[in-house]
């Protein structure tokens, strides 16, 4: 699968999720946006990045074993609420506020930064929610 039919997978993955959830959700359209999906609540609109892989990978230096990780930009840091981390492979999904993210992730070359998955996400039932969406609504 290609990196395109990747990330959209994992956007209809995401939204699905949403969907089926109760939550009013659409997918953005639009190729140079920051964020690709906008959640509707009661009081304000959030933007939600999707990012995804296929699969665990090594990274010695940080652990030596399989964790999934996510390359993520800073672009995004002032441009999107929440991000959505999706694993192909398990359908599992991670949802954490973009201050939460950018607090743990580690930087990487220039402007890109590697996020790493908890190391029991890849445990996740196939198809679960590592942790409740609600939970990125608190202000």
């Amino acid at each position: 699968m290609n990196e395109a039919a990747t990330g959209l997978a994992a956007e209809y993955i995401v939204l699905t999720d949403l969907l089926l959830s109760g939550y009013t959700a659409h997918r953005v359209d639009n190729p140079d946006s920051p964020f690709d999906l906008v959640l509707s609540t009661p009081t304000r609109l959030l933007r939600i990045q999707v990012k995804s892989t296929q699969y665990p990978k090594i990274n010695a230096t940080r652990s030596p074993k399989h964790k999934y990780s996510f390359s993520i930009h800073t672009k995004y840091k002032n441009n999107t609420d929440i991000f959505a981390f999706v694993a192909l492979d398990t359908r599992t999904i991670l949802y954490e506020p973009t201050a939460e993210v950018f607090r743990n992730a580690g930087a990487g070359p220039g402007s890109q930064y590697k996020y790493y998955a908890p190391d029991d996400f890849s445990q996740k039932a196939p198809g679960s929610r590592e942790r409740a969406f609600s939970f990125c609504l608190v202000d």
